[in-house]
């Protein structure tokens, strides 16, 4: 059995090949690039095709995408631009949002060389944005920032983001299929939203998740719940989408004439695109029916690899910048598991025995495929996923057979409900109760604890993800052969370090937040968690970084207040690594973040107030503010703040405190506040950290937590200069990224990167 058809698939895998290498270097050499074209082309033979098709996908990328380092850009300054919109807006929590091509950009008089493919987004939840095309538009141009811990995270996408509506301005008409598609969606979001006024159905999130993409209704346990057991793909809109509406056609359309069928199946399957957008993932399976159908009309048999090797190698022709685009990468590698893997090795597996290679028993082919399906299409991921969310989902598979068939069920329901909130409003509302118990699944994952069978924390680049595809491929094939192998890969990069020999103290970049790190004797406490517009933070920078340190679970965390960008994090983080204990000042048990996290998560609560002592290792930490029954104060003056002493060294946490904080701080603790290491308050901002309270604390070392340009811009100049004044030698995670301290057993203090203090 060959487990890959290579004249099927090579010509477009060369193809998305050469336009992904030149789209993340700086090659341009299209003369070179021309040349390899036409030798190939005189090769003729299958390998000569396979080159041409190499040089063609680099030439289309070298001629439409600039080089990586040719774009240079001030956030800070606004930017003019002239977009086309190439899917309808979409509403969510924070404003509107449609992908868009920039054709042309400029800062001030200085033209630009632009990203070819942006999120356009609107901060404001005004009336709808134009259903214009083209846009005049006048924003700030920027991308989430990149967040240097160990591993590093990459920067994430361009956005361009307007404030206002007033700032837009429609250069040229919308065509036919964005207008179509606006109505449509308008439709359907209203029916949705007349049912959830006046408090949130989680159940039409899911269905408005699934439907339009907008997950700004989802709760967020049910979304992050998806994503660690392996379903997150199934609110991507793309072609598992496509099949489902697919499915629920061709059952529809049993009812009608035969002569009706297939223009049935391509209305409803048109409707659905409309209703969508023209996403990539949305147009290669619609392409692929089409093409379907055109073979049906031909009277030839149609072939699905065909079908999406055309498809890829038209999209590399016209759009090459989507072969950048996770989803785009995401979407094809799957469908290429399920349409090459998965038939052969059920077909294998059926042939031969159980998925354990025994010769003495078949496995049925309808538990096969489906078994083929779900394993194939995370293989054929796993090296493109596992760099980015630094995630294995061992059980993944079995999630998958139980959790596609119940999405499907879900998604026909909801597709009948929508009907009748169009058509029959009190029909609507008298089954919506049906569509909440279909929905109550997404609920039961939530409960489900934290464990390395669920959500198996890896970090590997992609030669490493794509060495550990190969092999758990070949022991899909050979179990009792490469098996073992592959186990030990998988183990090697999942595998966790042993505790570090001194005391550490890190300080993650998390961006506009507070994530704190204290360790030592295998011991570990966890201050804070960070958190960001759009989530993240736990699962994507966290998880790795403290997989990185050889971290399997957390003995405690401690939430000093619930703002977002000290929560949100902690919350993500809790659905992965296993967590003993919440530590967090009395006031504070009452808020949505320690009850999520005592009562969904299972994990036990202690009050920290101040006077209270714990030990983690060789760190000792005395609760200094806030009171158990004080003063009624803000959220940043009512952090915990913490002095953490060990080998002689104390280290000041002070959360968000402000100055009216710190004075009364002073007035309590003036003569114990000295400290070697100050954590400066609130991320720098020119309310905290006085000079009366600097004089008290005295300290050698300032760490400071805060975004890379962030809005608030901190840290202020003013605390800057002060800290400069006094010698302070100031570290900062906007510029020095995260910041790992060590103890050594005379009191000496370390700085260095990870594998320095290992």
């Amino acid at each position: 059995m060959r487990l890959l058809d290579l004249p099927a698939v090579m010509p477009a895998v060369a193809a998305l090949s050469g336009a992904a290498f030149v789209a993340s270097t700086d090659t341009r050499s299209l003369p070179l690039l021309s040349l390899l074209l036409a030798f190939g082309v005189a090769l003729r033979r299958p390998v000569g095709w396979w080159v041409a098709c190499l040089a063609a996908g680099a030439l289309s990328a070298a001629l439409q995408i600039p080089p990586p380092d040719a774009f240079t850009v001030d956030p800070e300054r606004p930017v003019e631009a002239q977009v086309a919109l190439l899917t309808p807006w979409k509403s969510g929590a924070y404003g509107w949002s449609s992908l868009a091509r920039i054709e042309e950009m400029r800062q001030g008089n200085t033209p630009l060389r632009e990203p070819v493919r942006v999120w356009l987004q609107i901060g404001s939840r005004e009336s709808p944005p134009p259903t214009a095309g083209r846009l005049r538009v006048r924003g700030y141009l920027g991308r989430r920032q990149a967040f240097r811990n160990d591993p590093t995270i990459p920067p994430g996408t361009w956005h361009l983001t307007v404030k206002s509506r007033r700032l837009l301005q429609e250069t040229g008409g919308a065509g036919l299929l964005l207008r179509s598609s606006r109505l449509l969606r308008d439709k359907v979001e209203g029916a949705l939203d007349s049912f959830s006024q006046e408090s949130p159905v989680p159940a039409l999130g899911l269905l408005r998740s699934l439907l339009l993409g907008d997950r700004s209704q989802l709760p967020g346990g049910w979304l992050r719940a998806l994503r660690r057991c392996g379903l997150g793909h199934v609110l991507a809109i793309s072609g598992l989408h496509t099949g489902l509406i697919l499915l629920f056609a061709v059952g529809v359309g049993r009812l009608f004439p035969r002569y009706l069928r297939i223009p049935w199946v391509l209305l409803v399957l048109g409707l659905f695109v409309l209703l969508v957008g023209p996403r990539p993932s949305v147009l290669r399976a619609a392409t692929m029916a089409l093409l379907a159908y055109a073979a049906l009309l031909v009277g030839r048999p149609p072939t699905a690899v065909n079908a999406l090797a055309c498809f890829v190698l038209g999209t590399v022709a016209l759009e090459p910048a989507v072969v950048t685009e996770l989803g785009f990468r995401l979407s094809i590698s799957a469908t290429v598991g399920l349409l090459v893997l998965a038939p052969k090795l059920a077909a294998h597996w059926s042939a031969y025995g159980s998925a354990y290679g025994s010769a003495h028993g078949s496995l049925p082919r309808r538990i096969a495929l489906p078994l083929a399906a779900a394993f194939s299409a995370q293989v054929a991921t796993l090296p493109f996923s596992v760099p980015v969310f630094s995630l294995m989902h061992p059980l993944s598979v079995v999630f998958n057979l139980l959790g596609l068939p119940w999405i499907a069920v879900f998604l026909a329901a909801g597709i009948l409900w929508v009907f009748l909130a169009l058509l029959f409003p009190p029909w609507a509302a008298a089954t919506l109760p049906v569509l909440e118990v279909l929905a109550a699944p997404a609920a039961a994952l939530e409960r489900l604890p934290a464990h390395a069978a669920i959500s198996l924390p890896v970090v590997s680049g992609f030669a490493g993800a794509l060495a550990l595809a190969v092999l758990l491929l070949l022991a899909g094939r050979w179990p009792g052969k490469i098996g073992l192998p592959a186990l030990a890969l998988a183990f090697v990069l999942g595998s966790w370090g042993g505790p570090p020999a001194d005391p550490q103290l890190v300080v993650f970049d998390v961006g506009q937040g507070d994530a704190i790190l204290l360790r030592s004797a295998g011991r570990t406490l966890l201050i804070d968690g960070g958190g960001a517009l759009g989530g993240g933070i736990g699962d994507r920078v966290l998880l790795p970084a403290l997989r990185q340190l050889g971290i399997r679970r957390l003995d405690a965390v401690a939430l000093t207040h619930p703002d977002a960008d000290h929560c949100d994090g902690l919350l993500e983080l809790a659905d992965y690594l296993p967590i003993d204990t919440v530590f967090s000042p009395s006031r504070w048990r009452s808020s949505e973040c320690v009850r999520h996290l005592e009562e969904t998560r299972r994990i036990s609560w202690r009050g920290w107030n101040a006077g209270r002592i714990e030990v983690v290792g060789e760190w000792r930490l005395e609760g200094l503010s806030p009171e158990a029954e004080g003063r009624d104060v803000g959220h940043n003056d009512g952090s915990l703040v913490l002095l953490a002493q060990v080998r002689g060294i104390r280290v000041l946490l002070t959360g968000d405190l402000e100055s009216s904080g710190e004075k009364r701080l002073l007035a309590r603790f003036r003569k114990l506040l000295s400290s070697d290491i100050l954590k400066v308050g609130h991320h720098g901002s020119k309310t905290s950290t006085s000079e009366r309270f600097l004089r008290a604390v005295d300290p050698r070392w300032a760490l400071i937590s805060a975004g890379s340009r962030n809005r608030f811009r901190h840290p202020h100049e003013q605390v800057t200069e002060l800290l400069g004044r006094h010698r302070v030698r100031t570290l900062r995670t906007d510029i020095d990224g995260g910041i790992y301290l060590s103890i050594g057993p005379g009191g000496e203090i370390r700085h260095g990167n990870l594998p320095e203090l290992r």
